[in-house]
């Protein structure tokens, strides 16, 4: 994505100025780190305040605005090997 937020296909996405940033961190992550057989898919919400366009509302959760990410980890070490932004 350019400065604008829109890619290639002209989609635009609302995470691309942190975008770059997890690019580098998962690929430190993936060299550092190779997981077992098991793997785990963990949904949290990240705790957060303004004005986002892709912040959400979950009344069962103690906080209850944030930033939802979809978080790939090993399931015997709880290592993070991909994090997804829910847009």
């Amino acid at each position: 994505p350019t400065d604008t937020g829109v890619d290639d296909n002209g989609e635009y996405d609302p995470s691309y100025k942190v975008g770059e940033l997890m690019k580098a961190l998962e690929a430190r992550w993936n060299i550092l780190f190779v997981p077992f057989q098991q793997l785990s898919l963990d949904e949290t919400l990240l705790r957060a305040f303004g004005r986002m366009k892709f912040k959400v509302r979950i009344i069962s959760k103690a906080a209850r605005y944030g930033i939802k990410l979809y978080v790939v980890t090993d399931a015997c070490t709880s290592y993070v090997l991909k994090v997804l932004v829910y847009t």
